[in-house]
């Protein structure tokens, strides 16, 4: 049970930094495009 939960956790921890590195580089391209 410990273990799913961990396994769970996991998962949305990697989809969370995902997530922001994506908004990081969408972030990014936007401001070169206004560059």
């Amino acid at each position: 049970m410990i273990r799913r939960n961990l396994s769970v956790f996991v998962i949305a921890t990697l989809f969370g930094l995902t997530a922001y590195v994506a908004v990081l580089g969408l972030n990014a391209a936007i401001t070169a495009i206004g560059l």
